[in-house]
């Protein structure tokens, strides 16, 4: 695919649709960043970036640091949930933190 072609088949399969989607993965396009970032340079050239346009917002992001700071903020959600947890904080405590005590019938509840 050659420029436009290329743009177009990205953003079909990388359309952020809602909310819940902050960003898209490239994955097909193996050995053809090279291609990409002309595919995108051609596109970009032709938006409007006037003052009263809208501002555009076409990036591309390493997909690694962004995995890296989607998981420092799972880890960090995970400490503090763990937080509440008796110590010494064994396989035993967080059963009973996230399961209940299987000798208590009313936490099995």
């Amino acid at each position: 695919m050659q420029d436009h072609g290329l743009f177009q088949a990205i953003c079909r399969t990388n359309r952020l649709d809602g909310e819940d989607k902050d960003f898209g993965y490239i994955v097909a396009y193996k050995g053809l960043f090279k291609k990409v970032e002309n595919a995108i340079a051609v596109y970009t050239s032709e938006l409007d970036h006037s003052d009263d346009g809208p501002a555009p917002d076409v990036l591309l992001k390493d997909r690694l640091k962004k995995g890296k700071e989607c998981l420092d903020q799972a880890l960090e959600r995970i400490v503090l949930l763990c937080e509440r947890v008796e110590p010494p904080k064994g396989e035993l405590e967080y059963i009973h933190f996230f399961c209940g005590n299987t000798e208590i019938a009313s936490d099995l509840k």
